[in-house]
């Protein structure tokens, strides 16, 4: 290709561009407007994020503490005690009268508590939440249970 057939290609593009500009202003405009609108809609969830490097656990296994603390912080048992705990039911407005009512909280808590090794052999508990004084409390709440 040569600099002749890039100089038309580019031409040919602006050319497109201004014959089209009415409806790609009135996208630009609106996609702006509507970006606006669904930013204010959607509430913010705030981010508490905490290091814990495991010590004083008794070896149990050839895994190392780091591995041991992070599958005891995703045990049922944690998780329980965290919801029950910290009231996450009412929390979260789940409606107790509904069948399948257990699964949506197992939900809810998975999508906003999560744990995960850092480089270091530590820790690293997130915890997100619409209030942020609640994800400083559920974090504070898992760092106690161990």
């Amino acid at each position: 290709m040569n600099n002749n057939d890039t100089n038309l290609e580019i031409k040919t593009f602006l050319q497109l561009i201004l014959k089209n500009k009415k409806t790609l202003l009135i996208i630009i405009i609106s996609t702006g407007i509507i970006s606006t609108i669904i930013s204010y809609i959607i509430p913010p969830k705030y981010k508490t994020t905490a290091i814990i490097y495991p010590i004083h656990l008794s070896p149990y296994s050839e895994e190392s503490p780091t591995e041991q603390l992070l599958q005891y912080y995703n045990s049922v048992a944690v998780r329980d005690m965290v919801i029950k705990k910290m009231n996450l039911i009412q929390h979260y407005k789940i409606d107790t009268t509904k069948q399948q009512y257990k699964s949506l909280l197992n939900y809810i808590y998975r999508e906003n508590i999560s744990f995960s090794p850092t480089l270091y052999e530590s820790i690293e508990i997130t915890v997100r939440d619409k209030d942020p004084l609640m994800t400083k409390k559920i974090a504070d709440c898992i760092i106690q249970t161990t």
